[in-house]
């Protein structure tokens, strides 16, 4: 059997996660496993990312924090106590800090809507 990429050598072992054959160039261990240089690539693209579900379930937890704080740091802020208006005013700094670091997450690219 022939290496895939190279045509004129044998091949010496065979990718775990595809199954090309490789010659001895071609080929790279991990953990005692032969796996092909594109393989190697998309599992280090893989172990990158984070889990989407993480992602998806932060952000919602994020953008309900931040309207929450928003609404109960405005209806805190119009009362007439002043510990409620302090503690208002600073949960709409919190709100309002939730909603820039939103904005930034989304423009960076580390969460996409």
């Amino acid at each position: 059997m022939k290496c895939v990429s190279h045509l004129d050598k044998d091949a010496i072992g065979i990718c775990v996660n595809c199954g090309k054959a490789l010659c001895s160039e071609c080929k790279v261990i991990i953990k005692g496993k032969i796996y092909c240089k594109d393989c190697v690539e998309g599992l280090i693209e893989t172990e990158k990312k984070p889990h989407s579900l993480v992602i998806v379930f932060g952000y919602i937890l994020a953008v309900f924090f931040t309207i929450f704080g928003i609404i109960i740091g405005a209806w805190l802020w119009g009362q007439d106590h002043p510990t409620d208006k302090l503690h208002g005013k600073i949960i709409v700094v919190v709100g309002i800090i939730c909603t820039l670091i939103n904005i930034i997450l989304v423009l960076t690219g580390v969460v996409t809507i």
